[in-house]
């Protein structure tokens, strides 16, 4: 978002002000509102990075820069959420007399893991008396990778609280322990299929 002008916070009036930061604030506002009332319950959608020039807390910001991510697990729900936000920010910029563009840096494809792999490590968790949820996965894992080129499936450890990624993250050595069984069981199984 970028505003024409540079003006002093104290002595511009509201109807005078264009604020970029205001803009990229009011976007991401809306944004997440509307994503979380008319979108999938897995779509994901963070503002990790923000930088407001001038950066003096008495003018008023005459650009303000954000990258926005968006994950989940179809395709189609990531353009409509990309869409969605880049429509709030030319509306919200419009509204607030900035200017506003955007550039796409990067777009990873929806990884889909194998079913037969699925299905397997699944059958070796009953095996075993383990518990086993089929779930989405939000991060990114060499699997997305692997998943290009072969059958690809990824296991899940429970961690204390779901905290994971996190200096906080634990899980216990025997959740760990059993982690490694079903690996084994499964590549065990995938070797003399």
């Amino acid at each position: 978002m970028r505003a024409r002008l540079r003006c002093r916070a104290g002595t511009t009036p509201w109807s005078a002000r264009h604020d970029a930061f205001r803009a990229a604030a009011e976007t991401a506002t809306i944004a997440f509102e509307t994503l979380e009332r008319d979108f999938p319950p897995d779509l994901r959608l963070t503002y990790g990075v923000s930088d407001v020039k001038p950066g003096a807390y008495n003018v008023v910001p005459s650009s303000a820069r954000a990258m926005q991510e968006i994950r989940a697990g179809q395709e189609l729900a990531i353009d409509a959420a990309y869409d969605m936000t880049m429509q709030t920010a030319q509306s919200t910029a419009e509204k607030l007399g900035v200017s506003v563009k955007s550039r796409l840096v990067s777009r990873d494809l929806v990884a889909k893991m194998s079913n037969r792999v699925s299905d397997l490590i699944e059958n070796v968790c009953q095996t075993l008396n383990l518990s086993v949820r089929r779930m989405l996965s939000g991060a990114g894992h060499d699997a997305q990778i692997l998943a290009q080129v072969c059958d690809a499936g990824m296991i899940f450890v429970p961690s204390v609280n779901g905290i994971s990624h996190n200096p906080a993250e634990y899980t216990s050595p025997t959740q760990v322990e059993a982690g490694v069984a079903v690996l084994y069981e499964t590549v065990r199984s995938l070797l003399f299929e």
